[in-house]
C-alpha cells in the first residue's frame, strides 16, 4: 500500500520534489519571464509559452494520478481529482513570485513543503 503523506518517499513528496528541482534549475529563466521588460514576450502562442504550458500540463496530470491513488486507498477525500490537481497547481504557481522576490534567493525546494502541507492538511488546527 503506497503511503500518501508528507514523507519525502511518498508519491506526492517525490512529485513535488521533482517540480521544485525543475523550478530551482530554471530560476534565471523564471526571473526573466516574470520580470518582463523589453523583448521578453511569452504566452500560450510563443515557443517558451508552449514549453511551459506542456510542462505544467504534464505535472498537473501526474498530480491528478497521484491524487487518484490516494483516493483509491481511502487516504484522500474525493473532491474531484482533476479539480484538486488544478487547485494544487494554483497553490504552487501562486508562490512563484514570492520565491523570485525572496532576498537572498531561496530554493523553491524550501517553499514546496509549506505548499504541500497546506494542500494536504489545510490551515485548520
Amino acid at each position: 500500500v503506497p503511503v500518501f503523506n508528507m514523507a519525502e518517499r511518498s508519491y506526492i513528496g517525490r512529485l513535488t520534489s521533482t517540480y521544485a528541482e525543475f523550478m530551482d534549475s530554471r530560476r534565471a529563466l523564471f526571473t526573466l519571464l516574470f520580470a518582463g521588460g523589453p523583448g521578453v514576450i511569452w504566452g500560450p502562442t510563443t515557443e517558451i509559452g508552449d514549453e511551459v504550458a506542456e510542462t505544467l500540463a504534464r505535472f498537473a496530470l501526474l498530480t491528478e494520478q497521484v491524487i487518484r491513488i490516494g483516493i483509491r486507498y481511502g487516504i484522500v477525500r474525493d473532491l474531484g481529482p482533476r479539480s484538486m490537481s488544478i487547485i494544487f497547481m494554483g497553490m504552487i504557481n501562486s508562490t512563484i513570485l514570492l520565491w523570485l522576490e525572496h532576498d537572498p534567493p531561496q530554493p523553491f525546494s524550501e517553499v514546496m513543503p509549506t505548499v504541500l502541507d497546506l494542500f494536504l492538511n489545510g490551515v485548520k488546527r
